[in-house]
């Protein structure tokens, strides 16, 4: 019959891909004549044909016969017939059963999996809450849209994964029962439970990296929240990507936090800055009962900076330039490790320890702060090794009341003070050190009674 170019529309919300047929005095099509076309950027991606059991007529006179429809009317597309497609003649409509299906209408949809053998897998359909969905064990549940719980705790089945596909899950809580957390991961809802993932990465809980300035945005409730989680649940380990991160307040560990490691990518890549005036980058929640039991973090492979300005050139050292008096200040801090950490602009102590046993330092470089290290009340079996002190208004290391110290293979350069300051110390080993322009004197050492008592100095 005659020849007709009609665009239309697929209506996802609707009843599937429909087609309204154009206003014209008469049209005759024969069984293979609808035909679809696919465009992108005026390219023909793919042409398909429609087959039907009857022609589409209207006469001029308006006389309507079985199988035919008037002008303007809709025809469902997807429930009244096939598409094939033009070269090889398949059927491209006809659900497999395997990974598409389609409902009481006949219009196609996913299909899920269950478990049974092996994991399950669904896709989280828009139109459905999440906890009416996630309620099979060892399943894959493929997240697409973004999911608000309304304010409910939602307990996810053990041995589940959730797979991020640009979807989001807040204003609730999620309770995790060995799940492995995969994809683009977008958490802004309260979280417990364990996983099974080797680190929880802060940027999951919404952590941003962002320009190091006073308006920076504000990663601490991401980065809290993960340390929170942490509490009680595995894998205890907090990675902190490429970026610099900046908190509006001090991050708090508890003594509850035993053997939590805290990591970056490295101290040139990853930075976490005040954005504005505090005391403490890194403290203890204050007030909390338990103290006996220590705070035992393991630091690594990140820099800590007090300065909000983003100074791609560190000052001279007679000013020091900080939002944020301490760096690092924990009391109760025993049984520790810290590798690899950069300490910059600190204008009191960069790392203030108290009470700490079996700790060791190593590969710690501090630079442009008002004084370096402090360890102090009852430190035994403390090893500071393989660190670097430069640019340091007071002292590089200071230690009171301290037994059994290790301090090897240190450089202190540039100190406007003393390097290494330690009194009434016991069994101190100060060894292979080497040491620069430091103004006042390398080092000094006394004992309870103010008398020179290193074992040994080299």
């Amino acid at each position: 019959g005659e020849k007709y170019i009609e665009t239309f529309a697929v209506n996802p919300e609707g009843d599937g891909l429909t087609w309204t047929l154009p206003a014209k005095d008469q049209i005759h099509l024969g069984p293979y004549d609808l035909v679809l076309d696919i465009y992108l950027d005026g390219k023909l991606l793919e042409h398909y044909y429609y087959r039907k059991a009857f022609s589409l007529y209207q006469s001029a006179k308006g006389t309507i016969n079985t199988g035919q429809y008037q002008a303007g009317a809709t025809v469902n597309l997807l429930s009244v017939g096939e598409f094939y497609h033009f070269m090889t003649g398949e059927v491209i409509n006809t659900p497999d059963e395997e990974d598409i299906t389609s409902d009481s209408r006949n219009l196609l949809k996913f299909k899920d999996r269950d478990g049974s053998d092996g994991m399950g897998y669904v896709i989280l359909r828009k139109n459905k809450t999440f906890a009416e969905q996630v309620i099979y064990t060892n399943t894959i549940y493929e997240i697409r849209y973004e999911f608000d719980l309304s304010s409910d705790t939602v307990n996810i089945p053990s041995g589940c994964a959730l797979d991020f596909h640009g979807g989001e899950i807040s204003n609730g809580e999620l309770v995790f029962n060995d799940t492995l957390l995969r994809g683009d991961v977008k958490l802004s809802c309260d979280v417990s439970g364990n996983i099974k993932n080797e680190y929880v990465d802060i940027t999951w809980l919404g952590a941003k990296s962002d320009t190091i300035s006073a308006s920076a945005f504000d990663s601490l409730p991401a980065i809290q929240k993960a340390i929170d989680w942490m509490t009680d649940y595995y894998p205890k380990h907090i990675f902190i990507p490429a970026g610099n991160f900046g908190v509006s307040d001090s991050i708090l560990l508890s003594n509850k936090y035993n053997n939590i490691i805290i990591e970056g990518l490295s101290p040139d890549a990853t930075t976490i800055f005040a954005i504005q005036s505090m005391e403490s980058l890194i403290t203890r929640r204050a007030g909390e009962a338990g103290q006996g039991t220590f705070c035992r973090p393991n630091i690594s492979n990140i820099c800590l900076c007090g300065d909000n300005t983003g100074r791609s050139v560190l000052p001279d050292i007679t000013t020091i330039p900080s939002v944020c008096e301490y760096g690092i200040n924990l009391p109760f801090f025993g049984y520790c490790y810290m590798e690899n950490v950069h300490f910059r602009r600190f204008s009191k102590i960069a790392l203030y320890i108290a009470d700490s046993y079996n700790a060791h330092y190593n590969r710690l470089d501090f630079h442009t702060c008002q004084n370096g290290m402090a360890i102090i009340s009852n430190i035994n079996g403390v090893s500071v090794t393989n660190s670097e002190f430069g640019g340091i208004k007071g002292f590089g290391l200071y230690s009171f009341n301290g037994s059994s110290l290790n301090i090897r293979d240190n450089v202190f350069e540039g100190m406007e003070h003393t390097a290494i300051i330690i009194f009434a110390a016991s069994n101190v080993n100060i060894e292979d050190n080497y040491f620069e322009d430091c103004c006042f004197m390398p080092i000094t050492v006394k004992d309870a009674n103010g008398n020179t008592e290193p074992k040994q100095v080299y």
